[in-house]
């Protein structure tokens, strides 16, 4: 899965993004084997018991007698009740006690006093009415209490292990009016060691109905159905012991609205070719929702079969994992498709689709390739599908396994949250990571939604095929499909430059960039490389880059862009870290060769780490030397960016350059950069709209007309137009970039809303508004006075919520700053301030100030 920013990248989702991808949930609960407790008003502690069960009346005594430590007091007392050290004269007067019986009873007070000491100071000794046990530490549990009050039979977040998945038939029935649905769910689970319960998961579903069937028996018995909210458990009791060996059936039958976050079973709503609100039903589970769309056994390492059907109205059409095997009529209006049986899979990899859309399919080794769209976009798949088919193709090959299913679908949604979904043979996207349209879509667009597919259908084997035990280990899913993406890329599409891309990806992911001690390290660094300096073949030269200072080589020829961006790689390192060996001051002395140099890679991470300088200066006051960070920058590449053509011509590498350095300028008013934008802005503007504008440098054209009124409020009626996505795309970022905190607040608020502006944006348009003078506190208020509703929106492991913390506070170089953002997060909820997104933004602020304090004076003289 890939979250947006990621493949813009953006894994993770994420959200997330995910992927685009390197998802990585930021929200604790993902930890493994980990413990949480009740507020003790709502539990009881049971000591000793394990996981083993007892009779009520013996729970109840031991609970109660343990839990207050008062066995041999209450035992005992009958003995004191027994005892009298006076003696009482017949006329019921009392005598003074002998010397004899005082020293009785102050022995047998004494042997009391140390019995009672040592069975309470004895340890490991817990005594009851069996006696003296001793207490195994390791078995202490706190088992919470369930909704009726009643005691619930498991305390931790993991799954126990005596019941394991094996099938499941899942029956729903969404609808699109109401925004609910029906469902009822049987599953076939094996018990591998005697119990009497079944623990499983559950979200927000009202279940009518419990029942559990035994194997070859057909008759249902009734259960008893405990339900711990807390951790999204339900416990199915059953009336006689489980049998190990033995098979089950759980029949469990529930209701629930459809979701109106990206999580879970959702709707979402768009415009058709008439402006006509329609609904749109989709499926997001990964990581922990499936368990909101029907009661599971929700772990990645638990996979089952899984039969499904889907109730729909006739004018809607369906799809899941599986191939559809039949569709039969339910009552006037609705229909059932029934799919296939699955494969073994994990739960968060379930999904299925009901909504109005259309196709365009190719076959190819026995699977069926398919794109889908809602129908006003569907003139926009072919890319995507002819992509998809040599991918798929290419992985056949390249892993020697074919693709198990019969059928593959790719899913534009309308409004989706992070880049795209893995799901097993239905990946899901945004409109924007899939949909192509030749006269809107840049070269960087190509680029990535070439780079998404690949992504996903890498998912196919190496994550849905195989698949981490835990959530601990996505970064195996993640990574391996991200190192497939590029692999692939460069394979099968070697005109994108995935490898000059990949430099720059990693760089951007922080593999150095505003930190990780890492810079302060001499790494030694292999490297290889050829020229074309011998007779007939190339020449293969090895080196070990293992001196402080940066390798010279003059020799590179077609290797030349990948030594380039290497030696921006280790440039930018000192430039942001400056923790290292090697100075700032070196360092810029190093960017200097930029003026030299023509590749797409190089310049990129040179353009992204001066403007990073520029931007941090520039929100600590530093104007002054912010301008002249610009100025060096302009110096350096002037020239470049007078020879640029507004056009979208020449090779996919010349075009994107040709975006990055017209869109830099633009935005930072270098050259004669908005003079032409707003010329050719002002033409489309007059047009309607209904002139064509180069795809390649629409970003730049429309920041640059944002800047004036009617241009912005031009840009927002665009918006809300039947325009291709890719267009949306660059319109929103264009709005985002306003001077003016009212359109600014407006955006972020309608955003959230989801009205005109679709949720989905809200992040970008965050990360946009954070990085400009006038917008970066706007930004952070925003946040701060929303984020109940945004992590209800989002959930707090998803990748919307990761990037927003990280772009709201990313500019952010001062104490008191540093000192709010944490004062904030403390004061919300733990699950909130344990997210590891918020100790990464607190990392980054205070490197952000260790950056300004080593640097400031430096600059002040260098530049």
């Amino acid at each position: 899965m890939q979250p947006r920013n990621m493949i813009e990248n953006s894994m993770f989702e994420e959200e997330p993004d995910v992927v685009d991808l390197a998802k990585e949930p930021c929200l604790h609960p993902l930890e493994p084997d980990e413990v949480e407790y009740e507020p003790r008003s709502s539990r009881l502690l049971v000591r000793g018991l394990g996981e083993h069960e007892m009779d009520d009346d013996e729970e109840d005594y031991e609970s109660s007698a343990k839990l207050l430590g008062m066995s041999f007091i209450n035992r005992s007392s009958g003995l004191r009740n027994n005892m009298s050290v006076y003696r009482q004269s017949p006329d019921g007067s009392c005598s003074v006690p002998s010397t004899r019986t005082m020293l009785v009873c102050t022995g047998v007070l004494v042997i009391a006093v140390s019995v009672i000491m040592v069975i309470y100071l004895l340890p490991k000794c817990t005594f009851t009415k069996e006696g003296c046990h001793k207490k195994n530490r390791t078995m202490e549990l706190i088992y919470p209490l369930a909704t009726n009050g009643k005691l619930f039979p498991w305390a931790k977040i993991r799954l126990p292990s005596d019941v394991v998945p094996l099938h499941y038939d899942l029956d729903l029935q969404p609808n699109l009016t109401t925004l609910k649905f029906t469902g009822s769910v049987k599953i076939v689970v094996n018990v591998t060691q005697v119990t009497k319960k079944i623990v499983l998961h559950s979200s927000g579903l009202n279940i009518t109905k419990a029942t559990i069937t035994s194997t070859g028996g057909s008759q249902e018995k009734a259960v008893e159905l405990l339900e711990y909210p807390l951790h999204d458990q339900i416990a199915v009791m059953a009336p006689e012991s489980l049998l190990a060996g033995q098979n089950y059936t759980v029949n469990l039958e529930y209701s629930s609205n459809l979701s109106d976050t990206y999580y879970g079973f959702y709707r979402i709503s768009y415009k058709d070719e008439n402006s006509k609100q329609r609904w749109f039903a989709a499926t997001q589970f990964e990581p922990l929702a499936a368990r909101s769309a029907f009661p599971c056994f929700d772990e990645p390492a638990l996979k089952a079969t899984f039969s499904i059907r889907i109730k729909r109205d006739e004018k809607l059409s369906t799809l899941s994992n599986m191939p559809k095997k039949a569709t039969t009529p339910v009552t006037k209006g609705i229909v059932q498709d029934e799919f296939f049986v699955s494969l073994k899979m994990s739960t968060y990899l379930v999904a299925f689709v009901v909504a109005d859309l259309k196709n365009i399919s190719v076959e190819t080794n026995g699977s069926l390739v398919s794109v889908h769209a809602i129908p006003q976009h569907i003139n926009q798949v072919e890319f995507a599908l002819d992509t998809a088919v040599k991918l798929l193709e290419f992985y056949e090959k390249y892993f020697l396994i074919n693709y198990p299913l019969e059928k593959l679908d790719l899913v534009a949604i309308p409004d989706f949250q992070s880049g795209a979904m893995e799901n097993w043979g239905l990946i899901t996207f945004r409109e924007t990571t899939l949909l192509f349209d030749n006269n809107a879509s840049s070269a960087r667009d190509k680029k990535l939604i070439t780079a998404v597919i690949a992504h996903e259908l890498a998912h196919q084997w190496f994550g849905n095929l195989v698949t981490m035990e835990w959530w601990n280990d996505l970064w195996l899913n993640e990574g391996f499909a991200t190192f497939m993406e590029y692999f692939a890329m460069e394979e099968i599409f070697p005109e994108l430059h995935s490898v000059s891309t990949f430099s720059t990806f990693k760089t951007n992911n922080k593999l150095c960039i505003m930190h990780a001690s890492l810079c302060s390290y001499l790494w030694d660094i292999p490297l290889t490389y050829t020229t074309n300096r011998c007779n007939f073949t190339p020449c293969i030269n090895a080196y070990l880059l293992d001196q402080k200072s940066v390798l010279q080589i003059t020799d590179l020829s077609e290797d030349r862009i990948q030594m380039l961006s290497l030696k921006i790689f280790l440039c930018s390192c000192s430039l942001t870290c400056s923790l290292g060996k090697q100075s700032l001051k070196k360092a810029f002395e190093l960017i200097d060769y930029l003026k030299e140099e023509s590749s797409t890679a190089p310049l990129t991470q040179a353009l992204f780490q001066l403007g990073l300088i520029f931007s941090l200066l520039e929100k600590r006051g530093e104007q002054q030397l912010a301008a002249r960070v610009m100025y060096r920058v302009e110096r350096l590449l002037g020239n470049k960016i007078d020879q640029q053509h507004w056009t979208d011509d020449g090779t996919l590498s010349e075009r994107e350059l040709r975006s990055m350095l017209l869109t830099f300028a633009c935005t930072h008013d270098i050259r004669n950069c908005r003079t032409t934008a707003s010329e050719m802005f002002d033409k489309w503007m007059k047009s309607n709209g209904t002139m064509s504008l180069p795809s390649d440098l629409m970003k730049a054209i429309f920041i640059t007309g944002a800047k004036t009124n009617d241009g912005w409020e031009f840009l927002l009626k665009m918006y809300s137009s039947s325009v291709p996505e890719a267009e949306k795309s660059k319109m929103i970022e264009a709005l985002a970039s306003t001077d003016d905190v009212r359109k600014m607040m407006w955006l972020m608020q309608n955003s959230l809303e989801g009205e005109v502006i679709r949720t989905q944006e809200l992040s970008h348009i965050i990360a946009t508004i954070s990085h400009s003078l006038p917008g970066h506190l706007l930004a952070w208020d925003f946040v701060k006075e929303n984020w109940e509703k945004l992590t209800r929106k989002f959930h707090l492991g998803s990748y919307t919520i990761q990037n927003i913390i990280s772009s709201s506070t990313s500019q952010f170089a001062t104490k008191v700053h540093l000192l709010e953002v944490k004062t904030f997060f403390e004061s919300k909820s733990e699950e909130s301030s344990k997210l590891r997104c918020v100790k990464e933004a607190i990392d980054t602020i205070q490197l952000n100030i260790q950056w300004m304090e080593t640097n400031l004076a430096k600059l002040r003289e260098w530049l």
